[in-house]
């Protein structure tokens, strides 16, 4: 689609947790024959995958993020696993907590959206840690989870590619570690 952008929105972490996934990725990588980590930047958990939209979408978007009622939201890692992929390289995940305030948001978003993308997928609240593993997967069930810890922020991320990666630029931001607690 020409001038069209890949968006999503996501909610981020803070750099403690920034950093505690960086040391998982790192576990993984010792213990893998292969492996493409996600970068720390880049670390998120998707709430909605709109793929391509146009510029006026983007617009409706943005002023969508003012509509809702921001919470602080909270989470916890519950479990590592993997989307396996051709059953030799694999997706490894940290798999989120489930909770009213998360399931809230991913409801509100969902149903806005369905006017650019209809499809709502099954919920798995996840942090996708490294593309292309070959490790074997009873060496996940080793690493440690964390406590509770709340998102930082909310946004609005434009996929961007190219030959080697895939960088995230955010169009719009909300902060949520002011937000209400109640």
């Amino acid at each position: 689609m020409k001038n069209s952008k890949r968006v999503f929105f996501a909610l981020r972490f803070d750099d403690n947790i920034n950093n505690f996934l960086e040391d998982i990725q790192e576990k993984i990588a010792r213990k893998s024959e292969k492996i493409r980590k996600v970068k720390t930047c880049n670390l998120h958990m998707t709430v909605k995958f709109l793929s391509n939209v146009n510029k006026e979408q983007v617009s409706y978007l943005k002023d969508l993020m003012e509509e809702y009622d921001y919470k602080k939201l909270k989470s916890q890692i519950i479990q590592y696993d993997f989307f396996d992929r051709a059953r030799k390289n694999k997706l490894i995940y940290a798999r989120l907590s489930s909770n009213y305030e998360l399931d809230k948001i991913v409801d509100f978003f969902n149903i806005k959206t369905q006017n650019i993308l209809k499809e709502n997928k099954n919920r798995l609240y996840h942090i996708t840690l490294a593309r292309d593993c070959i490790i074997d997967c009873t060496q996940l069930k080793k690493l440690p989870k964390t406590g509770s810890f709340y998102f930082k922020d909310f946004v609005l991320y434009e996929s961007i590619f190219n030959s080697k990666s895939v960088n995230y630029k955010i169009l719009k931001k909300i902060d949520l570690e002011n937000a209400s607690s109640k």
